[in-house]
């Protein structure tokens, strides 16, 4: 294992190698997604699963949609549509989507280890399109995983009421990874309209099921609960645009290591907002992942 101050002077180096779009890239799917953990479970105690996506997705796309037309970005033709909307059906609607209906039956540590198979799934469907991790990114993925698991393992294995929540949250997983690998070989609107039409048609989706399975749509929000959400329009933007720019210029294996980084960030607003203890396990999960990302890191440098 990768020592704590070893890890972060690597990562300090190898930083001064990155180009600043991409560390801001990275930024977005360690930092900004982790915290989207907290709010989500702010947000979701009074906004149902679907809805609660769905507005998430639909507004971000909407706000980057004029952002990106009034910086003369063109209006995409049917094909990348098209496109886009496929997807967005993987990614969004049955990736997302499929995991936030599943958090009625899963823990939250379960949803964050189901969360983090998509590594692996990208990583083998990639394979098959040819492009397979390297070895130390391989070692990366899977130290990763075992770090997940070992964060969350005090609460990983409570007793579940129902296997729907474990089946839909990996069907979630599945289905995020297969529009992963897809993305680079589909002919996709560029720069924000690239996000902004995947938002769109998958936040659009989501709010119709909403409605088809009847859930509740609150008259009114209390204001930490519309705080909360619209920390997570801000946090949907930016994350997602980072993935989708991370799956188009840098390695896989780096693209998919917020899976890994997610769950430490949430620790440590947990900690550190919410008052909650950290146990011996949680920090060994922590050091674990470090040098999981580091290994990852490395790779894509080389």
């Amino acid at each position: 294992m990768i020592e704590p101050i070893k890890s972060i002077k690597s990562i300090k180096a190898l930083t001064t190698r990155a180009s600043p779009t991409l560390l801001f890239a990275l930024f977005g799917i360690w930092i900004v997604w982790g915290c989207m953990y907290f709010f989500t479970r702010i947000a979701v105690q009074v906004v149902s699963p679907y809805l609660l996506a769905g507005t998430r997705f639909a507004v971000a796309g909407g706000l980057l949609f004029v952002f990106a037309r009034v910086r003369g970005e063109p209006f995409p033709p049917r094909k990348q549509w098209a496109h886009s909307g496929l997807i967005s059906l993987f990614m969004i609607v049955f990736g997302t989507g499929s995991t936030f209906f599943a958090q009625r039956w899963n823990t939250s540590s379960l949803a964050a280890a189901l969360a983090a198979t998509a590594t692996i799934w990208i990583a083998l469907l990639s394979s098959l399109r040819g492009k397979s991790p390297k070895r130390a990114e391989w070692l990366g993925i899977g130290i990763g995983f075992v770090g997940v698991l070992v964060l969350n393992a005090d609460r990983l294995f409570v007793a579940q009421a129902s296997l729907w929540g474990p089946l839909l949250g990996l069907l979630g997983a599945l289905s995020w990874s297969i529009g992963s690998v897809l993305t680079p070989v589909f002919d996709l609107p560029n720069g924000m309209m690239r996000t902004s039409a995947q938002m769109l048609i998958g936040g659009s989706v989501l709010i119709v099921l909403s409605r088809v399975i009847g859930e509740s749509w609150p008259v009114s929000l209390p204001w930490p609960v519309l705080g909360a959400w619209a920390v997570i329009v801000c946090g949907g933007i930016i994350g997602y645009s980072s993935y989708v720019y991370l799956l188009s210029q840098s390695r896989v294996a780096l693209a998919t290591s917020y899976a890994y980084v997610n769950p430490v960030i949430a620790l440590i607003l947990g900690v550190f907002v919410a008052h909650e203890m950290v146990t011996r396990l949680e920090l060994l999960g922590l050091l674990i992942v470090i040098g999981a990302v580091v290994l990852i890191w490395r790779a894509n440098q080389k």
